[in-house]
């Protein structure tokens, strides 16, 4: 055991002695290289590759891939945690921002079409009852009128428009009040003619008065189609008749049926109406105003 020991001990002594030899000898080979190279001068192919290896030797030892390098953190440790929580809130946070976008560009796209599909009904609506002869005669056809009318209020209630209607119609308080004459003066025709047809129903000035002109329509049209359904019907068609021109107006003082008379009236006064506006504000801005008043009573 001794004798071994002591051969391990020497073997081990040359093979260190003979590595430190070749480092000694490579190392002043590369020291001849770089100052030769300095010089301007090539090392002779000995020693160029005794330095090439020497270089290849040493590059392992200054590569970055021998720096420290930061380690990514523990997933299980507190940090780590929070860190994977920050990233899926992050994920989600990023996620909503893209339906939020989406759904905005979608709500504006809806909004758009709402806009234009009330822009087509309020055009629709204003020309409804603006009808023409052709509309009347589908009407007559049918034994049915349609109007829009001024509303009809208490003669001695003083009617105003709202200061926000006028203010989106771009009225002012002057042309509000020859808006309530004219309204005025469209109550005081319809009632001269529904007061006395009222009272062959009711014989008693009293009542009629409170019963007003709208209650005192509905009253002539339900005793009549008591009476007779049809002559009620055929009322009605005379009406569409005449606005079609397919029958002239009955003559000044000319006895008619009280469905005639009052069905008559109203679905005139709109024209009498406007015509009444005209005078203040002129023809196309009476339109426009009166198609756009929110006080009006309308039937299909």
């Amino acid at each position: 055991m001794g004798r071994k020991r002591e051969w391990m001990r020497f073997v081990l002594a040359a093979a260190l002695g003979a590595f430190a030899a070749i480092a000694f000898d490579a190392g002043s080979t590369y020291r001849k290289h770089s100052e030769r190279s300095a010089a301007g001068g090539a090392p002779p192919h000995g020693e160029r590759t005794a330095a090439a290896k020497l270089e290849r030797a040493e590059l392992p030892l200054l590569s970055p891939t021998s720096t420290a390098t930061s380690t990514p953190t523990d997933a299980t440790s507190p940090r780590g945690r929070v860190e994977l929580q920050l990233q899926q809130v992050n994920g989600k946070l990023a996620t909503v921002q893209r339906e939020k976008a989406q759904l905005q560009g979608e709500k504006r796209e809806l909004e758009a079409q709402l806009h234009a599909l009330k822009d087509e009904a309020a055009e629709r609506d204003g020309y409804k009852y603006d009808l023409s002869q052709d509309d009347w005669k589908k009407l007559a056809a049918e034994g049915r009128v349609r109007y829009r009318m001024p509303c009809l209020m208490p003669l001695e209630t003083g009617w105003k428009m709202p200061q926000q209607e006028l203010d989106q119609l771009g009225l002012s308080p002057e042309d509000g009040e020859s808006l309530a004459q004219a309204l005025q003066r469209s109550n005081h025709r319809v009632w001269d003619t529904l007061r006395p047809l009222c009272m062959k129903i009711v014989s008693n000035a009293e009542v009629v008065d409170l019963l007003g002109a709208t209650s005192c329509q509905h009253l002539i049209e339900k005793v009549a189609n008591r009476s007779d359904p049809s002559a009620v019907l055929d009322a009605r068609r005379q009406v569409a008749e005449v606005h079609a021109g397919l029958r002239p107006p009955p003559a000044a003082g000319q006895p008619q049926h009280p469905v005639f008379e009052s069905l008559m009236t109203f679905s005139s006064e709109a024209k009498r109406f406007e015509a009444d506006l005209a005078e203040s504000f002129g023809p196309e801005e009476a339109k426009r105003i009166w198609q756009s008043m929110s006080c009006a009573a309308t039937r299909d």
